[in-house]
This record gives C-alpha cells, structure tokens and sequence, in this order.
C-alpha cells in the first residue's frame, strides 16, 4: 500500500525528492494513523456518533489518504486543514463533558509533539521529527478515548450550538442586521 522508492531515495532524507521522510518513516506514521480509527470505532460504541465521524473518523481518513503516498499536493494540505477543523469541533463539541480537562491536557500534549516534531525536521532530523508526529497520534487519541469514556452533552444542550442551530435567534439577527444596513 505504501509507495515502494528507490534504494537510493530510501536512505536519503533528501526534500528535492517527493517527500522529506524516507519509506520506514512514512510507514511508520501510516500504521500509527490507524489508532484514530480505533477511537473512533470506541466513540462509535458509547454513542457520540458526530465526534466519532468528524474528529477521529474524519482524521483517520484524511491521514491514511495522505500517508499512503505522501507528497507535498492537495492531500496532505486536506489532511491539516481536517485535523484543525476536527480539534476545533472537539474542543466546542465536549464542552461540559465529564473529562473534558483531561482531553485537553493530552491535546496540549499532541500540539507540543507537533512542534516539536516541526523543530526537528527544520533541523533535519527526520527519525525524531517522526516519533514527535507520531507523538501527535498518540496523545489525540488518547485524548479521544479518555473523552469518549465520560459524559458529553448532547449537541442540543451545548450553548454555543444551541445558539447556532436556533432558527429563531438567527433569522432575528439576520433582520437586525439589514436594518443596521439600510
């Protein structure tokens, strides 16, 4: 599944090539998106159907798609964009729940990996880079189980989708709003 390279390409972590990481690299992040797949199939068992597909479902997705071939292309910039996208409805999404200052703990943890991992491929030491990205896997996803374990509100009783999903209040805000305009 995973793009066979060169000999050559494979023993040099070089960026002219297609990606900085070399094939065990890569490999290495691939298999360790599949955790996110894992939570997911948890969240999915407890009943938080919408963090399950969005959050860990959606970023298992994207990372696989991604890590299969990497290239600098429109994959891995989905993969980015999704991966904030997703930490920001989880972090809306599990406010009020039983465990939320633990997932954000582990989350801080994973955002720490992450620039840690950045650090060390600017310095060009890519084997560390990679256990810091896959740093990143493990503690979102353990952030994700932990959050999964606990109590969530239901979507409904979230104030800040309370607010959004509310026809009334929008449909009043948006007359409020042309008559500031005329």
């Amino acid at each position: 599944m995973i793009k066979d390279y060169t000999m050559e390409e494979e023993n040099n972590n070089d960026c002219l090539n297609n990606y900085c990481l070399n094939k065990e690299q890569c490999n290495c992040i691939f298999y360790i998106s599949f955790l996110s797949l894992l939570s997911c199939i948890y969240g999915l068992y407890k009943g938080y159907i919408d963090i399950a597909i969005f959050v860990p479902g959606g970023v298992f997705l994207t990372s696989i798609l991604n890590w299969c071939d990497p290239l600098y292309d429109w994959r891995r910039y989905l993969d980015i964009s999704y991966v904030v996208f997703a930490y920001i409805y989880a972090t809306l999404r599990i406010l009020g729940s039983t465990y939320e200052l633990y997932f954000h703990i582990f989350m801080a943890a994973a955002i720490i990996s992450f620039i840690l991992g950045c650090i060390f491929a600017k310095m060009e030491y890519y084997w560390y880079s990679t256990i810091f990205h896959m740093g990143i896997h493990i503690f979102a996803n353990i952030a994700n189980f932990i959050v999964f374990s606990g109590d969530i509100l239901p979507l409904n009783e979230i104030t800040i989708f309370n607010y959004l999903l509310d026809y009334n209040t929008n449909v009043n805000n948006i007359d409020l709003i042309k008559k500031i305009i005329e």
